[in-house]
C-alpha cells in the first residue's frame, strides 16, 4: 500500500509549530505557564522528527493505521491490494517471502508502510519479459483496488518502484506513463482470468494463512480451472 505517513509526519511539525506560536500568546492569560505547554510541544515536535528521519514515519503509521482500522473498508482495501501483488506474483513465477495486513505487522518484518507483499527483487539484469511481469505485479494491488471498488487509494509507493525500474532499464520520460497504464490494464486482464484464485486468496489472507499454503491454494485453483 501507499505510505502516507511521511507527509503526514511533516504536517505534524508544522501544526506543533504553529501550537508553540499560540501557547506562547494564549498561556498568560489563562496563568498557566508558558514552560508546560512549550515542554509539552518540544516533546512532540523532537519524538516527531526522530520518527520522520530516522524511523521513516513508522511511529505516525502505527498510530494512522490503528485509528483507521476501526473503518473496516479501510481493512479491506488493504487485503484486496496485497491480494493483487500476492496472486500476478505466484502466477508469474516470483516468489513470495512474506506478506503484512497492518503497520504492526510490517513493522516487525522490516517494512515500512501498512502492510505489504514482499517477494525476490528483480536481478540486476532483467530481460524485457520478466520486466514486464515485474511492472504488473507491482500495479497488481491497484488493479485489484480499482476492480473492486472502481478507484484505487494506495499503490503510491508501488507506482515509484515500477518507474524506477524503468528508468534503470533506460525508459524515457515519455514512456513511463505509457508502460504504467499497460501493465495496470495487463494486471487487472490477470486478476480477472484467475478470479476465482483471487477470491480465494483474499480469504487466505484474512484468516492469516501462512504463504506456502497460500502459494499451494492459487496453484491447485489454477490447475483445475
Amino acid at each position: 500500500m501507499n505510505n502516507p505517513t511521511k507527509q503526514i509526519s511533516l504536517n505534524i511539525l508544522a501544526l506543533v509549530v504553529f501550537l508553540l506560536m499560540i501557547s506562547s500568546l494564549v498561556g498568560p492569560l489563562i496563568q498557566v505557564s508558558p514552560l508546560i505547554p512549550s515542554l509539552l510541544i518540544f516533546g512532540l515536535l523532537v519524538g516527531t522528527s526522530l520518527d520522520n528521519f530516522f524511523l521513516q514515519s513508522r511511529v505516525a503509521g502505527l498510530v494512522i493505521d490503528t485509528i483507521a482500522r476501526r473503518d473496516p473498508e479501510y481493512v479491506d482495501r488493504i487485503i484486496y491490494h496485497e491480494a493483487g501483488h500476492f496472486l500476478l506474483a505466484q502466477i508469474w513465477g516470483i516468489p513470495v517471502t512474506s506478506y503484512s495486513l497492518s503497520a504492526w505487522e510490517a513493522w516487525k518484518q522490516g517494512q515500512v508502510g501498512q502492510g505489504g507483499v514482499a517477494f525476490e527483487p528483480p536481478p540486476a539484469q532483467i530481460s524485457a519479459q520478466l520486466l514486464d511481469r515485474y511492472c504488473m505485479v507491482w500495479m497488481a494491488g491497484v488493479a485489484a483496488e480499482q476492480l473492486v471498488y472502481n478507484n484505487s487509494q494506495g499503490g503510491g509507493d508501488d507506482r515509484q518502484k515500477l518507474r524506477g525500474m524503468l528508468t534503470l532499464a533506460g525508459c524515457n520520460a515519455g514512456g513511463l506513463s505509457r508502460a504504467e497504464n499497460a501493465a495496470l490494464v495487463q494486471a487487472k486482464n490477470q486478476i480477472e482470468i484467475h478470479r476465482s484464485s483471487f477470491d480465494a486468496l483474499v480469504l487466505a489472507l484474512k484468516a492469516g494463512t501462512p504463504v506456502a499454503d497460500c502459494c499451494a491454494l492459487i496453484a491447485s485453483d489454477i490447475a483445475q480451472t
